[in-house]
């Protein structure tokens, strides 16, 4: 075979027929030179008949998503494609990738996809520094160089935040880049909301505790929390949550960043960035850090507003900010902004602003 010129990379769990759709739409669509590595967590193994450059691996354990790490550690391809099993690029992406990557400034470890579906949704993370675990694609030799993995002790959810938190922490960035799409089929096979919100609350206390430097963890962690406790209460499964949250944890992995990397992960060094009109900033979209943006812009004798789409946050408290609707927040004057959030949700406020000027750009 030719050298693979791409790695396609992807977890399993109990879910044979999603593995096989991702092997026949590779085999039908991609016209580059590529490898597989199918890492399987099930409990028994599948049968199928794989290819010479289809890698399948019976692990025999769940390992969850730290199952990626064996892909990525195995992968001869400079550019590693990161999916799940329900997930596959759009057509001809894959060959684009390949040649982007190829001109990619030296310090652009990954590169951050659309995440689509099929009913024509869209999914997004909170951040534009993060990437979403259905679709990403990372440079081979950047993460055996720096020894980036997903986490070991996450088992699933919140894994994308660690990473790309170390990804910064190593002084490397993620880029967007228009035309890279993905598909997530999305199957609710094995989607359990009680295990869901327990890893979210779990997870996300490891991810802060164990990688925010101290004069920014405590407010990082009431922000993530606090949009975690609303949305478990709205989908009736607090209890899970709180079992997350108050869970004896002990990582021994101690990955604090400096202030500078997580400044710019976190857009504090955006915000001071930004001119505001009337010394107000009005938030479309409450975001991931509200009360650390809030404080970071007070120090500035700057008000801040919050609004979002979510119903579920509308009317909700973060620290002493009640979230606006979008309707609300139209009758607010000062300078709109969007760029806290993913391009999906700069898109969405800039078409319910029309006209309005709203400050919405990408992040890399």
């Amino acid at each position: 075979m030719n050298q693979a010129q791409i790695s396609l990379i992807f977890p399993t769990f109990e879910r044979p027929e999603e593995v096989i759709y991702n092997l026949e739409w590779f085999r039908e669509n991609i016209t580059a030179s590529y490898e597989v590595f199918i890492l399987d967590n099930s409990l028994r193994p599948m049968s199928f008949s794989f290819r010479e450059n289809e890698h399948y691996i019976f692990l025999d354990q769940n390992m969850g998503t730290a199952s990626r790490n064996i892909g990525i550690e195995r992968a001869t391809a400079p550019l590693c494609l990161l999916l799940d099993d329900d997930s596959h690029p759009f057509p001809g992406v894959v060959e684009k990738l390949i040649e982007y990557e190829k001109q990619a400034p030296e310090n652009i470890a990954g590169f951050i996809s659309e995440i689509h579906n099929p009913d024509g949704g869209r999914e997004a993370s909170l951040l534009p520094t993060v990437f979403h675990g259905a679709g990403v694609a990372f440079r081979t030799d950047i993460f055996h160089k720096e020894k980036l993995a997903y986490p070991q002790n996450f088992c699933f959810y919140g894994e994308e935040y660690r990473l790309s938190l170390d990804i910064y922490k190593a002084a490397y960035r993620l880029e967007d880049i228009a035309g890279f799409k993905v598909m997530h089929r999305r199957s609710d096979v094995g989607r359990d909301l009680n295990k869901i919100f327990y890893y979210l609350g779990r997870n996300n206390r490891i991810i802060w505790e164990d990688a925010v430097p101290l004069e920014y963890r405590e407010q990082v962690l009431y922000d993530s929390q606090r949009r975690y406790e609303l949305t478990a209460n709205k989908e009736k499964v607090a209890a899970a949550f709180e079992q997350g949250i108050s869970e004896e944890l002990c990582t021994n992995e101690k990955h604090f960043m400096n202030c500078i990397d997580f400044e710019d992960f976190a857009l504090l060094s955006k915000l001071r960035d930004t001119h505001f009109e009337n010394n107000t900033a009005l938030f479309c979209g409450t975001g991931k850090f509200p009360t650390l943006w809030a404080d970071n812009l007070k120090a500035r004798d700057i008000k801040v507003i919050f609004a979002d789409f979510n119903p579920g946050l509308i009317g909700q408290t973060f620290g002493d900010h009640t979230v606006l609707s979008p309707d609300e927040l139209l009758h607010c004057e000062g300078t709109y902004i969007s760029w806290h959030n993913s391009l999906l949700e700069q898109k969405r406020w800039s078409s319910f602003l029309g006209n309005t000027t709203l400050l919405s750009s990408g992040v890399s």
